[in-house]
């Protein structure tokens, strides 16, 4: 074959290639509006062969859930690559309120850069031609993206989203999950010291609590916080008191959760939310009891404005949970709601766990594939001391993935661990999981709370190709 031959052929292979590199959308979106290769880059693999990386950035819209204007929806992201200190899996949920009045304001968060990733821009209007930050998502060392954005090069209306990407060698695929929280109740905008209800939900049962704030905590910039989770008892201990717990106990660069326990009613004002003190003073803490009341059925607020805090407000929101108490070495559970749904972990122990305290846990979320029982879950994260989940796996092939680690004690390294399998206690079935238990040091009591959610799935595929050239 001639040497022009040659060249002809391979330029034809090249334009083949380059034709065929997908950017796969679930149908729910629109079409790419905004597609283009670059940033080509040459490197030698071997004495024969070299690749070409060839990184594909796009913007695509997507239509706004309707359960997410007048009403609170969070959203999880899974991606397939490293990102931040997070590996494949899922990434901790962004909190999304946008209203149909006021311009198509949002408000959203947590407003904050944690573990290599950025959360949210904390508020915005959608539809105002400037791209906000629902998701800024997290940005990986090849330089891989996936973001979330109010607005876009090429829309700019309230019902849309525009979800931008650049593929990588590790980031080929993210789904985005937006799931309903339906019956919030909206506390209304605190600028003084006042009392709540607390609301039925939350008795007996387990809820959620955000806490919006116009002011910086800590790393936390204006916006929707990350969750504190409540279950308060309907009697226990005293008349007209009321034995609950909460979490995470934690602090966050000097902002503070929860507690992790007390009793509503008894008239020892206990942290149910704290929140730190807002950059220029102030502060806006959540109590049990405090001053203002001694009421089992009502909740404190002790609010003081600073130089830029001037206004607070909290959602306070039901769960759909089933609960499950740990007292044995080995616990099987069923978890009916994670099986082709995505479901919500909310772990509860009596003990200390590297920084965490005794106390609910921040979440796990967990989506198994009926097809095959491979699972994504998530964050696959290490931190403070504490390990939440292996990210991915396959329930019923005895590998014991970890669902939720949860840490361990000190000094004897108690634990309380939930795994897809475990070939110890026999369990392998791809419809069960199993608890292994551990009891050390201050660790006496466990607890998980599997909670289900209704959500809307948009899958992004970003697969990066590469070209084989033959040197010469």
């Amino acid at each position: 074959m001639s040497y022009r031959l040659k060249l002809l052929s391979r330029i034809l292979l090249v334009t083949l290639v380059l034709s065929s590199i997908p950017l796969v959308m679930q149908a729910s979106l629109s079409p790419s509006t905004v597609v283009e290769a670059g940033n080509e880059s040459l490197s030698t693999s071997d004495s024969t062969c070299a690749e070409v990386q060839l990184d594909l950035k796009a913007a695509n819209t997507m239509s706004v859930p309707e359960f997410c204007i007048d009403g609170l929806c969070k959203l999880i992201l899974y991606t397939d690559g490293v990102m931040g200190a997070f590996g494949p899996g899922y990434i901790w949920e962004v909190y999304y309120f946008q209203l149909s009045e006021f311009e198509a304001r949002w408000n959203g968060g947590p407003n904050i850069n944690f573990s290599g990733v950025e959360f949210s821009e904390g508020f915005g209007y959608n539809g105002n031609g400037i791209p906000e930050g629902i998701f800024l998502g997290p940005t990986n060392q090849e330089g891989g993206y996936v973001r979330i954005m109010d607005d876009g090069d090429s829309e700019n209306s309230p019902n849309l989203w525009t979800i931008e990407s650049r593929a990588s060698e590790t980031l080929t695929k993210a789904t985005l999950q937006v799931c309903d929280i339906p019956g919030e109740v909206w506390s209304g905008h605190i600028s003084e010291s006042t009392t709540i209800d607390v609301p039925d939900f939350c008795i007996d049962q387990l809820c959620m609590i955000l806490r919006w704030t116009d002011a910086t905590f800590g790393s936390f910039g204006p916006g929707l916080s990350m969750p504190v989770y409540y279950y308060q008892e309907s009697s226990g201990g005293e008349p007209d008191e009321s034995p609950w717990i909460g979490g995470p106990s934690v602090y966050i660069n000097s902002v503070g959760f929860s507690a992790g326990s007390g009793v509503n009613g008894d008239s020892f004002g206990e942290v149910v939310f704290e929140g730190g003190e807002a950059d220029g003073g102030g502060h806006a803490i959540l109590y049990d009891d405090d001053g203002l009341e001694v009421n089992n059925s009502q909740w404190n607020v002790v609010f003081e404005s600073g130089d830029i805090l001037s206004e607070v407000f909290y959602y306070f929101a039901p769960m759909d949970c089933d609960s499950y108490s740990i007292t044995e070495q080995y616990t099987n559970l069923s978890p009916t709601g994670c099986l082709g749904s995505l479901c919500t972990v909310v772990r509860w122990t009596d003990a200390y766990m590297g920084i965490f305290g005794p106390g609910l846990s921040w979440p796990v979320n967990y989506k198994q594939d009926t097809a095959d029982n491979s699972w994504i879950g998530g964050p696959a994260l290490a931190f403070g001391g504490v390990s939440f989940s292996d990210g991915l796996g396959v329930n019923g092939d005895t590998s014991a993935e970890e669902i939720f680690d949860g840490g361990r004690t000190s000094p004897n390294s108690g634990y309380v661990v939930l795994r897809d399998d475990s070939v110890t206690a026999t369990e392998t079935d791809p419809n069960y999981w199993n608890v292994v238990f551990n009891p050390l040091d201050d660790l006496t009591a466990a607890r998980y709370f599997i909670c289900s959610n209704t959500c809307s799935e948009t899958v992004l595929m970003i697969q990066k190709q590469f070209l084989p050239l033959i040197k010469r």
